[in-house]
């Protein structure tokens, strides 16, 4: 029995450590309850409304700058790529049209001098081989040119 004797001590002496250890926490308590705290808020009341006045600030330059983005990116235009380059492959395409149009053009006119050209040849040549194979008629000719 001498060990059940021992834990019961031990147990007793535990108990009367935390009833005094409870008692000194109640002293504690109460003097803890009779302070009168009062906190200082006029310091921290000043450095809020500095803080926020600068808040205020820089949101309202925040604000500015982006309607300022905001109009710009409105004023601009901005276009996809294939319309671009589709765009600009039509304007080439319409200058290419229009200068082999113009080249063609050309051309025509050109072929049509030298087929002007090859008819008063022909005209000239068939004329004379007529003249040559019927003398009276170029004889009548020069009498009719004369008159």
């Amino acid at each position: 029995m001498g060990k059940l004797d021992e834990i019961a001590e031990l147990l007793i002496n535990e108990l009367n450590s935390f009833d005094h250890n409870l008692k000194g926490f109640k002293k504690d308590i109460d003097k803890l309850s009779n302070i009168n705290l009062s906190p200082n808020v006029e310091n921290l009341s000043s450095v809020l409304a500095e803080n926020t006045k600068n808040l205020k600030s820089i949101l309202a330059k925040h604000e500015h700058k982006q309607k300022s983005l905001t109009h710009k990116l409105d004023k601009s235009k901005t276009y996809p790529n294939w319309l671009v380059a589709l765009v600009f492959s039509s304007f080439l395409i319409a200058i290419g049209s229009v200068i082999y149009s113009g080249y063609l053009h050309n051309q025509i006119e050109i072929t049509k001098e030298k087929a002007y050209n090859k008819g008063i040849n022909d005209f000239e040549t068939h004329i004379s081989e007529f003249f040559e194979k019927h003398p009276k008629s170029y004889k009548a000719y020069k009498d009719w040119r004369n008159k």
